[in-house]
């Protein structure tokens, strides 16, 4: 299972290559070292949702910051459903999906 796994993890790598556009992280190249997969992207200058509540907004984040996170999120998706690709998760969840909204 582990090197059928690593071979699944190759194959998204390699299609995500295919796909260019400014909601979608592109991945530069990856590699195993034992028993690890290294996936190699771009910097994320504000890191991911989880490190701005972290150190920005312990209550969670503004509604307007997740409307504007969705609408990322979605036009990614659309994008890529456009292209013929059918995505099978959404990496890292932390990133986007776990958006907690503060409600004035």
């Amino acid at each position: 299972p582990f090197l059928q796994n690593i071979l699944i993890f190759q194959q998204e790598i390699l299609t995500t290559r295919q796909l260019q556009h400014p909601n979608i992280l592109p991945y530069y190249t990856s590699f195993v070292n034992g028993l690890y997969l290294y996936i190699v992207t771009p910097l994320m200058n504000l890191g991911s949702c989880r490190d701005l509540i972290n150190k920005y907004f312990n209550n969670g984040l503004p509604e307007q910051a997740c409307c504007i996170i969705l609408r990322d999120v979605l036009q990614g998706l659309d994008y890529i459903h456009k292209k013929g690709f059918i995505h099978r998760y959404n990496l890292p969840i932390d990133s986007y999906f776990i958006c907690y909204a503060t409600f004035l």
